[in-house]
């Protein structure tokens, strides 16, 4: 059972954080409505009428009303440390991390541990906010970065701080059982937050509404995303280097993927609706799966 209050964005939860994965994956994979071409992509989120603020920059004024959420292993870093070099906090600049006063956040953090993760102990800012005890960006227009499935789980793996750190690093029969036994599991929550299939942070699974406004595509952030500043009256940009980017000694590619990996990553990134959801091709496995 769940409560919540709309008008304070508190939302309490009595699910137990081990079963929230697979729930939220059966509620999306029932819905009728998720079909091509159907599915209800309203921002459910009202403009705030902010005033001006005397002294403030327009690119403070105007990334106060947009905001940031930020799905893991899809180049989000960048964005945030680009904001915050424009005296913006979007994500993780919200909360005082580690790496607060490296990015040049703004200051002081303007969230704490009212927004904390009732989903597992993971970073709020990489949880959709519908999942924090209270959802602080009620009222602010939302925008994220989805990320071909495929090479998203590849890039979990050679993640140098969650990712596979055994021998073999390379070897694609290492890469293939490691995602296997993250995502064939019935809770891949249980193995970080970044096994939260991305649709999660585009559509509330109770109601099919979209929950963010604008979908950016990873393969062309730079572009997209300078684009959308642009749009926006942003000065804030994006240059080619990418934080977070993957090591030179990171071999392995999709190509590398297994039939059997190929049809576990269909079945946890939401099937078909998921892969159209977030603008994707599914491929097929072409081979018997073992």
């Amino acid at each position: 059972m769940e409560s919540s209050d709309e008008s304070s964005g508190v939302l309490e939860r009595s699910e137990d954080a081990e079963s929230i994965n697979t729930d939220i994956t059966r509620a999306f994979l029932g819905k009728r409505r998720f079909v091509a071409g159907s599915t209800r992509r309203t921002c459910i989120f009202v403009v705030l009428a902010l005033a001006s603020v005397a002294g403030e920059s327009p690119d403070i004024i105007a990334g106060s009303r947009l905001d940031f959420v930020h799905i893991p292993k899809t180049g989000g870093s960048a964005i945030e440390k680009a904001a915050a070099s424009n005296g913006v906090a979007w994500a993780a600049c919200h909360f005082p991390f580690l790496k607060f006063a490296e990015w040049g956040c703004p200051s002081p953090p303007d969230f704490g541990l009212e927004a904390r993760s009732t989903i597992g102990p993971f970073n709020p800012w990489h949880v959709p906010p519908r999942f924090w005890t209270r959802n602080l960006l009620l009222g602010k227009r939302l925008f994220t970065v989805v990320r071909n499935p495929y090479d998203r789980m590849v890039s979990a793996y050679y993640d140098p701080w969650e990712g596979y750190k055994g021998a073999e690093r390379n070897d694609p029969v290492t890469m293939n059982a490691w995602i296997q036994e993250k995502i064939e599991k019935d809770n891949p929550l249980s193995s970080g937050i970044q096994f939260l299939p991305q649709w999660v942070y585009v559509v509330d699974e109770r109601t099919g509404d979209g929950v963010v406004e604008v979908v950016l595509r990873q393969e062309n952030l730079t572009d997209s995303f300078n684009a959308f500043m642009r749009r926006e009256g942003l000065s804030i940009r994006l240059d080619s280097d990418r934080l977070n980017a993957r090591t030179g000694d990171a071999r392995l590619a999709v190509k590398d993927l297994s039939a059997r990996t190929i049809n576990a990553i269909n079945k946890f990134a939401g099937g078909v609706r998921g892969f159209e959801l977030l603008g994707y091709s599914m491929l097929l496995p072409k081979v018997s799966l073992r």
